[in-house]
């Protein structure tokens, strides 16, 4: 369940990067990103769960946050227009910082 934790909030972030750096703001792009990073973090969650390492809490903690986030700010604030530059990246440092520590923790 880890591995697949990884590899959804991977394409999350790989579709995060793609919509900052190409300024994608269409509704669609934004929503499928969120919808799969959620889907990763209820897997990381799961997986979590079986799984007794601090290093993988840790990064469902910096995941979550960073999911929390991007939710309330960019899902409900900035619904039309697009965030701040430095929210975005506050956002995707949160979670790539938990994506990596998850691979680290899933892949050794």
């Amino acid at each position: 369940m880890l591995a697949l934790a990884f590899w959804l909030l991977l394409a999350a972030a790989v579709g995060g990067v793609a919509i900052a750096t190409l300024d994608l703001g269409i509704a669609l792009v934004r929503a499928m990103h969120g919808l799969i990073a959620a889907a990763g973090l209820v897997a990381l969650l799961v997986g979590a769960l079986g799984a007794h390492s601090s290093l993988v809490w840790t990064a469902f903690g910096l995941i979550a946050l960073g999911f929390a986030a991007g939710a309330v700010f960019f899902g409900l604030v900035w619904r039309e227009n697009s965030p701040p530059r430095l929210l975005v990246a506050g956002h995707g440092l949160l979670n790539s910082a938990g994506v990596v520590l998850l691979g680290i923790a899933v892949f050794g």
